[in-house]
């Protein structure tokens, strides 16, 4: 299972921030990171059908608990990216959350679909006279 600070390294590399980049990271990327993995992973296990409840990460060293090594690693920081630099550079934000919203669509074709019975969906015959 992928750790937040991960993703968090992951994106910054996306960016070309941080150790490895041209630039360093803005001092609050960190604390929105959080935020923005909280709120993306909501949104991908709701698409996915996991609708209950679960803790919020609140630290770097927190797992991405219910989101797969791949999709956490693959997609999760491009969404991180996109928001990340929305006021800055929004050419690339928009690149990078394009790219987000496809491997969110091939992550969820992939998954498991869920079913369930359908019970009285239809009132009796006798019951419409």
């Amino acid at each position: 299972m992928a750790k937040a600070g991960e993703v968090f390294d992951a994106a910054l590399v996306l960016m070309d921030e941080g150790e490895g980049g041209s630039i360093a990271p803005e001092p609050d990327f960190s604390s929105r990171s959080l935020k923005l993995m909280n709120i993306l992973r909501a949104e991908i296990l709701s698409l996915l059908g996991d609708r209950t409840s679960y803790t919020p990460i609140e630290s770097m060293e927190s797992e991405l608990e219910g989101l797969s090594s791949g999709f956490a690693l693959g997609a999760l920081p491009y969404g991180i990216a996109a928001h990340l630099l929305i006021d800055e550079q929004s050419a690339m934000s928009a690149f990078y959350h394009e790219r987000y919203t496809e491997l969110i669509f091939a992550f969820s074709k992939c998954a498991k679909s869920q079913s369930e019975d359908i019970k009285n969906l239809y009132r009796g015959e006798e019951e419409w006279r």
